[in-house]
């Protein structure tokens, strides 16, 4: 078999992999936060509704609505950091396959390459 379909066959046998994987998981995920997305609201007065019985019953005051909201700014600004952080991982990924690809599929060339960046021994 040549090297470079040896290599092609054990790459999409890791990207299947990879693949199979990220459909069990990635499914999940979205469902669960589409469901948050959709039900966040009523979270939200549910809990907001509850701390200020709790403000009303010990007697203390503090803007909460402000409070929360600045969470969700703060958790917004997390989100999008998650997902530009997983988009470089994928950008990174699909380089080092490339690279290694390159370099396994030459590294003949490579190898004379490297030895004649050096010079030969002098013997005496």
């Amino acid at each position: 078999m040549p090297r470079p379909v040896g290599i092609l066959i054990v790459y999409i046998a890791v990207l299947a992999f990879i693949a199979i994987m990220v459909l069990l998981l990635v499914q999940p995920i979205v469902s669960e936060a589409s469901s948050l997305a959709t039900n966040f609201p009523s979270y939200q007065q549910d809990f907001l509704k509850w701390f200020t019985g709790v403000e009303n019953q010990f007697h203390f005051n503090v803007n909460i609505a402000q409070q929360v909201s600045t969470f969700i700014d703060a958790t917004r600004n997390i989100l999008l950091a998650i997902g530009a952080t997983i988009f470089s991982i994928i950008v990174d990924f699909v380089l080092v396959l490339v690279v290694g690809f390159l370099w396994l599929v030459s590294s003949d060339r490579l190898k004379s390459f490297t030895v004649d960046l050096f010079p030969k021994p002098i013997t005496t």
